[in-house]
């Protein structure tokens, strides 16, 4: 792989990688097509703090949820 774990313990078989999922899902398909994950967890700026705004039952409403 062209990127690095953030963690990686060998004697567990467990390694962790900070990165853009899609991009290196896709990276690992091409090397390692038999290749499993066991999870990807997604955390994206949902920005729920600073104002924002969602589509909810077809209207635009604020999740703004504070400090």
């Amino acid at each position: 792989m062209t990127q690095l774990p953030a963690f990686h313990n060998e004697e567990a078989g467990v390694s962790l990688y900070r990165v853009g999922c899609i991009p290196f899902r896709e990276e690992i398909a091409r090397k390692r097509p038999s290749s499993l994950f066991d999870m990807i967890f997604a955390d994206p700026p949902y920005l729920l703090s600073n104002g924002g705004t969602t589509c909810y039952a077809g209207k635009m409403v604020k999740v703004d949820k504070g400090k």
